[in-house]
């Protein structure tokens, strides 16, 4: 299904995926400016949820996905969108901490997001870019969430040997960025192994089949996969050395129980990790991000293996599931 993407937005509720008309897109935040939406990519986090069924709507009823952005703001000039809007009033706020903010809101989510031809932003979430970037900074906020994850690795092996587990995007930039700030890395692959050997040569990493790698191998290993199972955190558990640490980077979908007895963990004293989203209280992740595209876009345009037009958000969905990708991105390029 195709549709005229002149002036409108990808809604999505309970039921089903539509796009809608509008003169003017909805005003969900105060103190926001409307700007043309240029490129989107399609996150992990919305494959997730436009793959269930019933789709996962908002609380408040429909929503309209996507929050990695270039748009074009009002002097014509590209720029990229950070997503999160925090509270910037409580104690997490103040220490840069904004991913624990108990009032964050999300683009994309909390408000509507860039599957659309127009959207409305808040001028402090509205970064300017150079021109070379405005074709692959849809990647920043992947790779600050990459950044973020490093970051709150509490014990940084002397080895600077790492294993990275999970092939998605956030994944594949996890492990482009270890790479680039140094450390030794194994990407430990199962399905999918096609997303690591397209980016690879650029990268450098090592990569290992899921259960071929020795058990208590690794100081540090980030499970950076889907969530759709247990499985890689169970891998970690097993490949980690005792004394290590494990930071999980993947947000594992509910209901979900890990098979492992706690004993064998914590008798390891092993050390668990979450890594949520990404903050600024070591630098903006986020622009830290936005630098390391400007200086190696030659990876970053191999992270970027489909682009579609807006107006095939549907076709986007269905060839995930026949024909992987790594990033896929949705264009307004045309649209004026």
């Amino acid at each position: 299904m195709t549709t005229d993407v002149s002036l409108g937005r990808w809604k999505v509720t309970a039921d089903e995926i539509t796009w809608e008309s509008q003169k003017k897109p909805p005003i969900a935040h105060p103190g926001t400016r409307t700007v043309r939406v240029i490129h989107c990519g399609i996150c992990g986090s919305d494959l997730a949820k436009l793959s269930a069924r019933p789709y996962r709507a908002h609380s408040s009823g429909a929503w309209t996905p996507g929050h990695e952005m270039v748009i074009e703001d009002l002097n014509g000039q590209p720029a990229a969108v950070n997503p999160l809007i925090p509270c910037q009033r409580c104690t997490h706020c103040s220490h840069g901490d904004i991913h624990l903010c108990p009032g964050l809101k999300r683009i994309g989510w909390d408000y509507p997001g860039g599957f659309a031809t127009h959207i409305n932003i808040p001028d402090s979430n509205i970064v300017p870019l150079p021109y070379e970037l405005t074709d692959i900074a849809v990647l920043a906020d992947t790779l600050a969430t990459a950044i973020h994850s490093l970051h709150c690795a509490r014990s940084r092996a002397n080895t600077k040997s790492i294993a990275i587990i999970g092939t998605g995007p956030l994944a594949v930039a996890t492990v482009a960025v270890a790479h680039l700030q140094g450390w030794s890395t194994v990407a430990v692959v199962g399905r999918h192994r096609e997303r690591l050997d397209t980016i690879n040569p650029l990268v450098g990493a090592e990569l290992a089949l899921t259960g071929m790698l020795p058990t208590g191998a690794f100081d540090l290993v980030v499970d950076a996969a889907s969530g759709t199972s247990t499985q890689p955190l169970e891998e970690a558990l097993r490949i980690i050395r005792p004394g290590g640490e494990i930071v999980v980077l993947n947000a594992y979908q509910p209901g979900l129980q890990l098979n492992t007895p706690l004993r064998s963990v914590f008798s390891r004293s092993i050390t668990l990790t979450g890594s949520y989203s990404h903050c600024r209280n070591h630098g903006s992740d986020f622009l830290h991000a936005l630098r390391l595209l400007q200086k190696h876009p030659q990876w970053a345009n191999k992270l970027m293996t489909h682009r579609l037009a807006m107006s095939e958000l549907p076709r986007a969905l269905s060839g995930h599931a026949s024909k992987p990708s790594i990033k896929t991105v949705l264009t307004n390029e045309g649209n004026q």
